[in-house]
């Protein structure tokens, strides 16, 4: 697989930024959605909302990690662009009755724990777990979720919003694969010394703990709950699987090898990976039921233009 020309790359990231502006949020086609739909996808939506600030900041992190300049922009893109996704499902959230104008979703226990953990250690966390978890992410969630939106939302501003945010999410796979083949060439040694190095710090472990795992499984829950097929998600996993069928050294890569055996036992409901997960669900959402810590996460800000 060639190497992307990088130069070009940021380019592209460059011209392919849009505004929440160029969208006419009043168009016609809300009534398509009816309340029983929009409940249906509330929990999801408000836990997407978080999801993509939780890649804005690991595109920040990864930004400052790198040294190479077109690549350091390309993140610094792809973290706006994140946000930006974030702001347009608030929007969405609003047109449709889920949520008043001027409201922030409520994140989830997860997500706050994972927020707080970006916020305050995220520079602790190795490149290369950032450059191989992220794909998995925006392969399965963003992957699974834009078809099922596609085939059952009617409204077509949520066709519109969606197909921006693909096309935004198609140049974040293509430099995340890019990233996976160049660090796949690299000492894999040294990439499980970081990772070791990384976990070894109790707020990582709390993290994953408490935040990266029940956050993918609270998703997981409400992509069932909203209708989305488990087939649609196994499917979009074995595109990232097969990446590293096709790329032998990725393949060979421990965080790679690490994050896609997780991503098998995530993607199939029958696995007993689940009671595990849900189990870490029920705890994060008991510890933060009797306020036996104070997560200190900031809120993304509202929109200005929502008022």
């Amino acid at each position: 697989m060639a190497l992307l020309d990088l130069a070009e790359m940021r380019r592209k990231c460059q011209a392919g930024q849009w505004s929440l502006a160029d969208i006419d949020w009043n168009a016609p086609g809300v009534e398509t959605v009816t309340p029983a739909q929009a409940e249906r996808m509330k929990r999801f939506m408000a836990d997407l909302v978080w999801i993509e600030s939780f890649g804005q900041y690991a595109f920040e992190a990864m930004a400052a990690k790198t040294k190479d300049p077109d690549l350091r922009a390309i993140y610094e893109s792809f973290a706006v662009d994140e946000l930006r996704h974030a702001d347009a499902e608030q929007r969405l959230m609003v047109r449709w009755g889920m949520l008043r104008r001027d409201e922030r979703p409520e994140p989830n226990p997860s997500a706050r724990v994972a927020i707080e953990y970006l916020q305050q250690h995220g520079g602790d966390i190795s490149f290369s777990v950032y450059a191989t978890i992220l794909p998995m992410f925006e392969i399965a969630l963003d992957g699974a979720l834009l078809q099922f939106l596609a085939a059952s939302v009617e409204d077509p501003l949520c066709r519109q919003v969606f197909e921006k945010v693909n096309r935004d999410e198609s140049r974040h796979l293509a430099v995340d694969f890019h990233t996976l083949e160049v660090l796949g060439q690299q000492s894999s040694f040294s990439a499980l010394w970081k990772l070791v190095g990384s976990l070894s710090r109790p707020s990582a472990l709390r993290m994953l703990a408490l935040g990266y795992i029940p956050l993918l499984e609270r998703a997981w829950t409400e992509l069932g709950r909203m209708g989305v097929p488990a087939a649609d998600l196994v499917a979009c996993i074995r595109k990232f699987r097969n990446f590293g069928t096709r790329n032998p050294q990725v393949a060979r890569h421990p965080i790679y090898r690490l994050v896609a055996s997780h991503s098998v036992a995530f993607a199939h409901p029958d696995n007993a990976y689940h009671w595990v997960a849900a189990a870490l669900v029920w705890l994060t959402d008991v510890l933060d039921a009797i306020d036996s810590w104070t997560p200190a996460w900031a809120p993304v800000r509202v929109l200005p233009s929502a008022a």
